[in-house]
């Protein structure tokens, strides 16, 4: 029979060494193996190597596997649950925020008309110190003439309230 080279058998170790040979192989490795101190230190790097779990350790690490996994989820969960609560007050301080400048909007736009009615008024008053000998009445322009050629307009003032027919009107 002719001899086997170490390739052969370090091709057939792992079978031998999980004891799925046949007779006759494991007949040949085992010769082989008397001889040669190469594939008896390659079989000894594989013993040590070739560690099987027991279905008791494989469960053991299943379960780690599995807690690990489930509390990274959790934490997940709780960080995620964390960014809605402050999506959600941060909603709420901005609903806040814009009930402030609606308000101070509403504020500010009072002021600018008191403003300007105060800045009328005061022309008024002026015009009125003005012309002190003259008598007044006062009066709000109720229509104009749309046309460019004469400045005619309408108040809400007649002869019942002692205006004259005719009687020229001075505008501010």
């Amino acid at each position: 029979m002719n001899k086997i080279t170490c390739n052969v058998i370090k091709d057939i170790l792992p079978l031998y060494i999980d004891g799925v040979v046949s007779e006759d192989t494991q007949k040949i490795v085992d010769e082989h193996l008397a001889e040669c101190s190469l594939c008896r230190d390659e079989m000894n790097k594989l013993k040590k190597t070739l560690v099987i779990p027991t279905n008791e350790e494989i469960q053991q690490e299943t379960v780690n596997v599995l807690e690990k996994s489930i509390s990274s989820i959790g934490l997940w969960l709780t960080e995620v649950n964390k960014n809605f609560k402050d999506k959600q007050d941060l909603i709420n301080a901005n609903e806040e925020l814009q009930n402030t400048i609606d308000t101070l909007t509403e504020q500010n736009n009072i002021l600018s008309q008191n403003q300007a009615e105060l800045t009328r008024l005061e022309e008024l008053y002026n015009l009125d110190e003005e012309y002190a000998d003259y008598p007044k009445v006062a009066a709000r322009i109720i229509s104009k003439d749309p046309g460019n050629w004469y400045d005619t307009f309408m108040i809400n003032k007649g002869s019942k309230d002692g205006i004259p027919t005719l009687l020229q009107a001075k505008a501010w």
